[in-house]
């Protein structure tokens, strides 16, 4: 089965394919090794307690071996490859790895321990081996493609352009505020909410148990972005012109970042007096353990 790997450096945005098959020119896989990440348990023990208790649990880093052959029509393409490789495995930068096959679209984000290290013995006027080690920090893999849903906070209404017939014509009516959300990772995922103003210290639940509400009106022209990632935690309100206004401090004492847990969620919204917004957006990746 025939899988492309591509790396993209997430700095300065290049980019390049390392394919299992290649016919002419290009950067050949030879080896992806995808180590898996370890559990990391922390265990207290009792006074006369037969073994122990875990306290905790998380899991170590990902380390990935990536082996490869340029190909090259001659050397001077060879050294063009070379030169690409280097610049997006820098190990000063973050690089996203996508990795597709027939059965499996996955990324993840990793840095390069090192600069890549090119064959002695495999170095000739068309063919030039490598190899680097990779670390994914957050060792899950997931999604390439979002999972963006839209809770209709408006149905019907008029369309342009309309006719108007003899039954005269509906005007838009409110939707329902809370929608089904199915997460089939292995784990739990990060959410990210665009509500769109109107909105007076709206509020966002998961599964009628756990919320983040934000005690603030949101004006006509605003948005209400939340992110819920662990290190990229986010409340801010988008002004009409771009600009980012910190909303960390208008959240409700008892709120909390939840994520989406595997299988079945609701998720719903409330705003507060007669205001209704224009949409509420969330967005996710569902999140895996191995390729």
């Amino acid at each position: 089965m025939e899988c492309s790997i591509k790396l993209i450096n997430l700095r300065n945005k290049e980019e390049i394919n390392i394919e299992s098959y290649v016919k002419e020119n290009g950067v050949l896989c030879t080896k992806f090794q995808d180590n898996q990440p370890k559990g990391e348990f922390t265990k207290i023990k009792g006074v006369n307690q037969i073994g122990q208790s875990v306290n905790s649990t998380s899991l170590t880093e990902r380390d990935i071996v990536l082996e490869g052959i340029i190909i090259g029509k001659d050397r001077n393409q060879v050294e063009i490859f070379k030169k690409q490789l280097v610049s997006i495995l820098n190990p000063m930068d973050k690089i996203l790895i996508q990795y597709t096959n027939d059965y499996v679209k996955k990324e993840i984000k990793v840095v390069s321990i090192s600069v890549p290290v090119f064959s002695i013995e495999l170095n000739t006027k068309n063919l030039l081996g490598f190899m680097v080690n990779l670390e994914a920090p957050y060792p899950l893999w997931q999604d390439q493609k979002e999972s963006i849903t839209n809770i209709e906070t408006w149905e019907g209404g008029l369309e342009f352009p309309f006719e108007l017939t003899s039954s005269g014509f509906e005007l838009a009516r409110k939707g329902p505020n809370e929608i089904e959300l199915v997460n089939s990772g292995q784990m739990e995922a990060p959410l990210e909410f665009y509500f769109k103003a109107p909105a007076l210290n709206p509020k966002i639940i998961l599964n009628n148990n756990q919320y983040i509400k934000v005690n603030k009106k949101i004006n006509d022209g605003e948005m209400l972005y939340i992110s819920t990632a662990y290190g990229m935690k986010r409340v801010e309100i988008i002004k009409s012109d771009g600009r980012k206004e910190n909303a960390y401090n208008y959240i409700d004492i008892n709120s909390c970042f939840f994520k989406l847990f595997t299988g079945y969620n609701i998720i719903s919204y409330s705003t507060e007096g007669s205001y209704i917004p224009q949409s509420v957006i969330v967005k996710y990746k569902n999140q895996y353990l191995s390729l």
